[in-house]
Parts: structure tokens; sequence; C-alpha cells
């Protein structure tokens, strides 16, 4: 009845996930064959958080912003972060975009706890991208 709907799941997981000892924090990074120009990363990042607040009405949409990601100020990280509900309680997320040999790298931070997210959150911009400096922000 659902031939190939596994398969197909299995192919759109991100090509690289790392998750702490305790696996409770985890990242991902999935860089697509898309291109992007890196002057499109914030629209790209306000596109795909207003596909989760269409698809998702039931998240708790925190924070969006860019930041530079080197010292001339021309690379840009996109990002917003939200909280879902499950069935334990709420994850916490980060979802991050940026151009990466011209092609969209797509980069996630996912903890189950709000306090993990709270002691994380300064240090997920280095995991995600090396040497990212504040930049512009937008709210």
């Amino acid at each position: 009845m659902f031939v190939g709907a596994g398969t197909e799941v299995l192919e759109k997981r991100p090509k690289l996930i790392k998750t702490n000892p305790s696996l409770n924090v985890h990242f991902s990074f999935t860089h697509f064959d898309e291109a992007i120009k890196m002057n499109e990363v914030a629209t790209c990042t306000h596109y795909y958080l207003s596909l989760m607040k269409k698809l998702y009405p039931g998240n708790q949409y925190l924070e969006i912003s860019e930041h530079f990601i080197d010292g001339d100020r021309t690379r840009v990280l996109g990002w917003y972060s939200f909280a879902n509900p499950t069935l334990e309680g709420q994850n916490y997320n980060i979802h991050a975009f940026t151009n990466l040999d011209g092609r969209v790298l797509y980069s996630t931070f996912l903890t189950s706890r709000k306090e993990s997210y709270e002691e994380w959150k300064p240090f997920v911009f280095e995991v995600l991208i090396p040497s990212v400096q504040d930049g512009k922000k937008e709210e």
C-alpha cells in the first residue's frame, strides 16, 4: 500500500546528523543541489519560515535573523527558531540557510529541553557555520 514510502523518506534525510553523547542535542546538515546567491539567503529564510507557519500553525515561532559569517560582511547565515509541541513536551529548533559553493546549505539544531536550548543557543551558530560574527538583524 505504501510501497517506496520508506525509501523516499530515507532519501530526504540529511546526509550528516550529529548528536551529543546524552542524545538530547542534534545537528543536521544538508547541501542541496539548488543554486542560491548570497543576496538570496535572507529571502530564502523568510520564505521557509512563512511555509512553516502555514504548515505548522501550532508551533511557537521565537526569532528570525541573519548574521554575517565573515569579516568582509559578504556571507550571510539566515535563521529562525521555533518550539513545536510533541507528546512529551516541546522540541526547540533552529533552522539555518546559507550559500555554500553556490548551493543551499540547510542546517538544523534540535533539542527537547528548554534548558538545553538556552544553554546551547550561544554556540549553535559556531557549530552551524564557523566564525559567525554578529551582523545585520531583522525582525
